[in-house]
């Protein structure tokens, strides 16, 4: 739906190239800024030990995010690195990063306020009311809506995904492969929108854990609600999921281990 190399060569204005020795010790910590890798790879560590007290690794590579969470959040960085190659990464601005999501769309501000709530291990569900008053009301006639029996599939790994999920009434239950289970989602919550946002199979299941009413948001009116804002919010929206992503295989890990 949206390219990451596209929209960063889109905010090429406001950014700044940084070319990153192997030898160099750069902070990719820095107050006041964040980082996209374009080219090279890193390590980042977990920041729990596994049962036999190794702190397990995630590589991050071409089109990763370093520190946009903790930027748009203002939380504080102490994730640790380790360059394994030269790097070439992109840094933005906190202050600008926080300017535009702020005034961003109700859509967008949604799929970041939840992306950050399960980053940051917010315990509270049912924290998207701006997307049901706002968006969801407005735009009711025009979703589909569906009722699911407890226990019953919504979708399966490897499903092509041509719609996101918003969690009218129930609870979801989302799975890796293993079918170890990763998140509890209830009324308010949104899913199902970082395959469909970046144009890829699932990697999760999801599982009605009650009987649930959902309500089914399109490919067309996702890339329309996000195409309102600008082009560094949509970039951030696809970060935020890709961080996501990376910190739940790491937390696979961690837990496997």
């Amino acid at each position: 739906m949206f390219s990451i190399e596209k929209l960063i060569k889109e905010l090429s204005d406001i950014s700044t190239v940084i070319d990153v020795g192997l030898d160099d010790e750069f902070n990719f910590n820095k107050r006041e800024e964040a980082f996209v890798i374009e080219s090279g790879t890193l390590l980042s560590f977990g920041s729990k030990k596994s049962i036999a007290g190794v702190r397990p690794t995630q590589t991050f590579g071409p089109y990763d995010p370093i520190g946009f969470a903790e930027a748009i959040a203002g939380r504080s960085r102490d994730i640790s690195y380790k360059q394994l190659s030269d790097l070439k990464i992109h840094s933005f601005r906190e202050s600008l990063l926080k300017s535009k999501v702020n005034s961003g769309n109700v859509f967008a501000q949604t799929i970041i306020k939840y992306s950050l709530g399960r980053i940051f291990d917010h315990k509270k569900s049912g924290g998207n009311i701006l997307l049901e008053d706002e968006f969801i009301y407005d735009n009711y006639k025009v979703l589909g809506q569906f009722n699911i029996p407890k226990g019953e599939p919504i979708f399966n790994v490897g499903d092509k995904a041509d719609v996101m999920y918003f969690i009218e009434k129930g609870g979801v239950g989302i799975f890796a492969s293993s079918s170890r289970q990763i998140a509890d989602l209830n009324s308010g919550d949104c899913f199902g929108e970082a395959a469909l946002i970046k144009d890829r199979a699932r990697n999760y299941s999801a599982v009605a854990l009650k009987p649930t009413r959902l309500v089914l948001i399109e490919r067309d009116i996702v890339k329309r609600e996000l195409e309102r804002d600008h082009p560094i919010v949509r970039l951030s929206v696809i970060l935020l999921l890709k961080r996501l992503e990376l910190m739940n295989k790491l937390n696979l890990v961690q837990e496997e281990s």
